[in-house]
């Protein structure tokens, strides 16, 4: 009973520094570079594809030219991230209870598939604390 006692405060321990000290850390450390960066739009819009250097919509004529452009700029072997806009990403805020995190990635995967038409393998989802009851 003891070590469980142990093991639970050390848990939460690590995610109260983890949550404390993550916002430093994304200004100490530095960002990786993963590859091709390509902002992805429903439609196109001009002020976002500048500066960005590739820009794509959710139209086949609009992968076809990109797939021309990065061929022309010989970075093919590059892994490719897509820079989704809002409108193409879904948010929703849920609640559950403070002792979920443990599991959470399997309370959220188990979610989408019953509210949504995709399966685990097939979403990318992410999920983030965004508040605590009583702070």
């Amino acid at each position: 009973m003891l070590q469980n006692a142990v093991l639970g405060f050390w848990a939460w321990w690590t995610i109260e520094l983890a949550t404390v000290f993550s916002p430093l850390l994304h200004l100490v450390l530095p960002r990786r570079s993963g590859g091709v960066a390509v902002r992805l739009a429903r439609v196109p819009d001009e002020r976002d594809g500048e500066g960005r250097g590739f820009f794509a919509t959710l139209e086949p004529e609009s992968w076809q030219v990109l797939a021309r452009k990065l061929e022309g700029a010989k970075k093919r072997s590059q892994p490719l991230i897509l820079d989704l806009t809002d409108d193409l990403v879904l948010r929703r805020r849920a609640n559950y209870p403070a002792s979920a995190i443990a599991k959470l990635d399997d309370i959220i995967a188990l979610d989408i598939e019953k509210s949504a038409p995709f399966t685990r393998q097939s979403a990318v989802w992410k999920w983030r604390v965004v508040g605590r009851a009583g702070g």
